[in-house]
C-alpha cells in the first residue's frame, strides 16, 4: 500500500495528447483527501522534451490549474516532465500570489464585518 495515497489524490498520469489532458480535472483514487497533485505531462509512449515543450507553458498550465481549482480541487503539487523547459515555477508563483491575495481580501472582509457588528 502506498502511504501517499492515503493523503493525496491526483489527476491521471498517462495522458497521450493535449486533448486528453483538457478533459477536466478528473482524479485518480477514491474518497476525499486534503492534497491534490496536478500531473501535467504527456507520455506517448515515453516522456520527451518535445512533448514537454508542447504543454508546459503559460497560459496552458496556469489555465489548467485554475480549472481544477474552479472544480473544487486546490492544487497542492504540480508535476511536469523536463521542468527546465517549462513555465512551472512562474505558474506556481502566480497561483500562490493569487491565493495570498484572496486570503487577504477574505480577512479584510471579515475584519470589516466584525467592526460593523461592534458598532
Amino acid at each position: 500500500d502506498n502511504f501517499a495515497s492515503d493523503f493525496i489524490t491526483e489527476t491521471p498520469w498517462n495522458y497521450k495528447s493535449r486533448s486528453d489532458m483538457e478533459q477536466g480535472c478528473e482524479q485518480r483514487g477514491t474518497g476525499a483527501r486534503d492534497l491534490f497533485l496536478l500531473n501535467h505531462f504527456l507520455t506517448n509512449p515515453l516522456p520527451s522534451p518535445s512533448l514537454a515543450a508542447s504543454i508546459n507553458y503559460n497560459p496552458l498550465l496556469l489555465e489548467r490549474a485554475r480549472r481544477c481549482e474552479a472544480e473544487g480541487r486546490v492544487v497542492t503539487f504540480v508535476a511536469v516532465d523536463f521542468w527546465s523547459l517549462s513555465h512551472v515555477v512562474g505558474v506556481v508563483s502566480e497561483l500562490n500570489a493569487e491565493r495570498v491575495a484572496r486570503a487577504r481580501s477574505d480577512n479584510d472582509e471579515n475584519d470589516d464585518a466584525e467592526e460593523e457588528n461592534e458598532s
